[in-house]
């Protein structure tokens, strides 16, 4: 039988993302690089520490929210993620599809925004670069990730309360939140899980 990811492209183009719901006034994407080489490893980043940005130095995709200059949000992905990571994407990887959008969330509240991630699978190498928004950058093996091998708990406090959320630990990152709901999401939709 052959493995989960070399079915994604024909899973993604099978997937119907649509929703009936009224979108939020703020909207962003991601994208979701992934690497078959030869098993799957998508890029993920640890985003720089800002006073202001509720989701200040948590590992994520690259992108953000979506700015008058895109033209819809795959473009706002495609701009984030030269921004970030210096990948030009329209020149390396060919876009498989899209997930359905996820509500943004932070220290448990709604911030009014969603976000679309975009599946990319890379079609030449590349020498991702951690600019500004970008402390540093790693390649999570899926593979793994989708067999539970770094499968843990994350504690997370507000106020007094601890919530322990599912998560995945890997080497010194901790990949929790929207971008392991995302991936946990692309993994089901292309039968990892």
């Amino acid at each position: 039988m052959a493995e989960w990811w070399t079915r994604m492209d024909e899973a993604l183009k099978a997937h119907n993302p649509s929703t009936n719901e009224v979108p939020p006034p703020n909207r962003s994407s991601v994208a979701a690089i992934v690497d078959l080489r030869p098993e799957p490893h998508v890029l993920l980043m640890r985003r720089v520490e800002y006073e202001r940005d509720p989701w200040s130095g948590h590992i994520s995709l690259p992108g953000g929210r979506s700015s008058p200059v895109d033209t819809d949000l795959l473009a706002t992905a495609l701009r984030e993620t030269r921004e970030e990571v210096d990948i030009d994407l329209q020149t390396s990887a060919r876009l498989l599809g899209q997930l359905a959008p996820r509500q943004a969330v932070s220290l448990g509240k709604k911030q009014g925004m969603d976000v679309t991630p975009y599946i990319f699978l890379l079609e030449q190498e590349v020498q991702p670069v951690p600019m500004e928004e970008a402390e540093e950058l790693f390649w999570l093996p899926l593979g793994q990730a989708a067999q539970g091998a770094f499968d843990g708990e994350h504690q997370f406090r507000r106020d007094e309360l601890v919530h322990n959320m599912p998560c995945w630990n890997f080497e010194s990152f901790v990949v929790w939140g929207m971008t392991y709901r995302i991936l946990t999401n692309l993994m089901t939709v292309c039968g990892a899980k």
